[in-house]
């Protein structure tokens, strides 16, 4: 996590129902939110962000306290984003509730849906799937 100060932020906390991924990449923007429920967190990362066009229920996002793969996993696979994304805590990411680390795996989207056409060509990047935080 990376500080702020004197660094182009986009606070995605002013945006009201987001769900999104911040891919991990240099750009000299940096992203942020409130995150990890009461802790009130901010954590901040490089990159750009790349809205979904879906969401999913709040109180299933509640659900996702800790980052372990095996949590993280077990949520993608229920919301069926499990096609694009797979846990990366792993990875020595560091998230928490409305900041979850995960790592695109999108190959081939030759033939998929506009989704895996989006992300495809970002295979492989760290990003965090961002919503609003419930606290």
């Amino acid at each position: 996590m990376a500080s702020t100060t004197n660094r182009a932020t986009v606070n995605l906390l002013e945006l009201d129902e987001l769900f999104g991924l911040v891919i991990c990449h240099p750009t000299g923007i940096w992203y942020t939110t409130q995150a990890g429920g009461t802790t009130c967190a901010h954590p901040s990362e490089e990159g750009f962000f790349v809205p979904l066009p879906f969401g999913v229920e709040n109180d299933r996002l509640e659900d996702i306290w800790e980052v372990a793969d095996e949590t993280v996993r077990d949520f993608l696979d229920e919301n069926e984003l499990d096609t694009w994304l797979e846990p990366a805590a792993s990875l020595g990411m560091i998230g928490g509730e409305a900041w979850v680390p995960v790592r695109i795996k999108i190959a081939n989207a030759r033939g998929a849906n506009p989704i895996a056409r989006m992300l495809a060509p970002f295979a492989g990047l760290r990003a965090f799937l961002t919503y609003p935080n419930s606290d």
